[in-house]
Order: C-alpha cells, then sequence, then structure tokens
C-alpha cells in the first residue's frame, strides 16, 4: 500500500559514537506485504540509506530505491 499507513514501518539507527573515529547513521524504510506480513523482520522488504562517518572521510550506501542527499547550509551536494 503506497501513501498513507495506519502504523509507522519505517526505523532509523544512529550511534554517533561506534568507536573514537567513527559514526554510524542509517535509515530503513520496511514494507511488509503479502505471505510475509506477519513476519515483523526487515527482510520483508527493505529499502535503506546508510552513512559512515570516519576521521574525514563520508561513506554512503543506499539498498532498494532509496537514495542519499547531502546538503549543509541549504545547498545540495552531489
Amino acid at each position: 500500500m503506497h501513501g498513507w499507513r495506519a502504523t509507522m514501518e519505517d526505523s532509523h539507527a544512529a550511534v554517533p559514537d561506534l568507536d573514537s573515529t567513527t559514526s554510524f547513521f542509517s535509515l530503513y524504510d520496511i514494507l511488509i506485504i503479502g505471505p510475509l506480513s506477519d513476519f515483523a523482520g526487515p527482510t520483508s522488504g527493505c529499502t535503506t540509506c546508510v552513512a559512515i562517518m570516519r576521521n574525514d572521510q563520508l561513506i554512503v550506501a543506499n539498498a532498494g530505491d532509496s537514495r542519499c542527499v547531502i546538503s549543509r547550509n541549504c545547498s545540495l551536494f552531489c
């Protein structure tokens, strides 16, 4: 079902101090439909964006149709 839903199926993780030089951030858009609708795990269908910051590097990855947009002071970075 697209659009409004009675329950929120999104989730996120934020670990700003994974270790002394690393931060981890992720957003999961979980879709639970069909024969898997009774299964509450993220393997039911999921898209995600993940960002890892380590020292002065930023690593971004996505799975599914999720995309990451980076901006600073309302300016878009591509």
